[in-house]
């Protein structure tokens, strides 16, 4: 059924919740790229801040000193870490991440079928597990600049696990109380009447369609179509005009309109976009 998801969010579904902010370290300046939007993120939900490490050969915890401007002003300060000793390093990770109110924040080089950490192949193995939201820090991303979640980005392209992003993206902008964006990116070659959904005359009736149940929900989204060959492109360079912004999509899903895997679409924004991405893998989907 079309707008299932939002209609969920219209008779008031459980909301998404966020008591703890995990954020696996390794000791790399990449790795420590997720320090500080860990840590404004966990400050902005009022949630625990849990760095983690995966060693199998070490069962004590350690202290990490983050890089300058992770942590405010002045000189970096220590973090506390507990180390995980396990030989599935993805594992332990998912298994931290699924523990109920978590939220994964992890950096990535954008490698791979989703993104690839600097911890070897860790983050596209993370993420093609775990069927929860998660956010990815690109080596793009500069931290000197980051103040927070001003806005969020949600990127839809017309098919039902595209829009398994919205419960959770609307939390976001409930919780945070910040703005809403809603996104979709057609080719320039694709005819209007290819790209409406069915009953649609115009390529914008869809967003606007979802844009309007939204508002009905009280959270006045803003929305755009994007034109551009490349999705990613698109949508990367639409983000880095406000600073501040989250760009959220789900990390599988095929749209007809574009021709293009939103896993791949995902990976490309973690390595490209200076913005910090959220991604949800649809629960219906097999592990890979």
């Amino acid at each position: 059924m079309r707008f299932q998801l939002l209609q969920q969010v219209l008779k008031g579904a459980t909301p998404w919740t966020c008591d703890r902010v995990v954020v696996p370290l390794d000791g790399s300046d990449l790795a420590s790229l997720a320090l500080p939007v860990a840590e404004g993120l966990a400050k902005a939900f009022a949630a625990e801040l849990q760095c983690i490490t995966v060693d199998p050969d070490q069962e004590a915890s350690m202290v990490l000193y983050g890089p300058p401007g992770s942590v405010g002003p002045g000189e970096p300060q220590p973090r506390e870490i507990e180390v995980i000793s396990a030989d599935d390093v993805a594992g332990a990770i998912v298994e931290r991440a699924r523990v109920e109110g978590s939220l994964l924040c992890m950096s990535s080089h954008g490698r791979g079928v989703v993104a690839e950490a600097v911890l070897g192949s860790v983050a596209a193995d993370v993420v093609r597990r775990l069927s929860a939201p998660a956010v990815l820090v690109g080596p793009n991303f500069e931290p000197e600049s980051w103040r927070g979640v001003r806005r969020i980005v949600a990127s839809v392209d017309g098919s039902p696990l595209s829009e398994e992003i919205l419960p959770v993206v609307t939390s976001w902008a409930r919780s945070l109380d910040v703005r809403l964006d809603l996104v979709q990116v057609l080719s320039p070659d694709v005819p209007a009447w290819e790209a409406a959904t069915p009953g649609d005359i115009l390529e914008s009736n869809y967003l606007h369609r979802v844009a309007n149940t939204l508002d009905e929900a009280g959270l006045d989204p803003q929305w755009d179509v994007l034109h551009g060959d490349d999705v990613a492109d698109a949508i990367s360079d639409y983000a880095d005009q406000v600073p501040g912004t989250v760009v959220a999509l789900t990390t599988h899903g095929r749209t007809a309109l574009s021709r293009v895997a939103m896993g791949s679409v995902a990976a490309r924004l973690t390595k490209t976009c200076r913005s910090p991405l959220l991604v949800v893998r649809p629960a219906e989907l097999p592990e890979s």
